[in-house]
């Protein structure tokens, strides 16, 4: 197999909500989690300026994730 990053896309939103709640429980604040599909789609994608994500896959399965901003 082979590992790729590559920059999220819209159609990824469920996924970058996914890799928060599990990130989440595993640091046992899943209590702490607000944000929905459409606020990260708002954020990431309608958003001048606002954060972004890259997405690691081993092969075809998604395996990480990396939330950055510039300031």
């Amino acid at each position: 197999m082979s590992f790729q990053v590559r920059p999220a896309q819209k159609t990824d939103v469920g996924l970058i909500l996914q890799f928060i709640q599990e990130l989440a429980v595993y640091e046992k604040l899943a209590h702490e989690v607000t944000a929905t599909e459409a606020i990260l789609e708002e954020s990431f994608f309608r958003t001048p300026g606002g954060p972004k994500c890259l997405l690691g896959y081993e092969g075809d399965v998604p395996v990480g994730f990396c939330i950055y901003f510039h300031n």
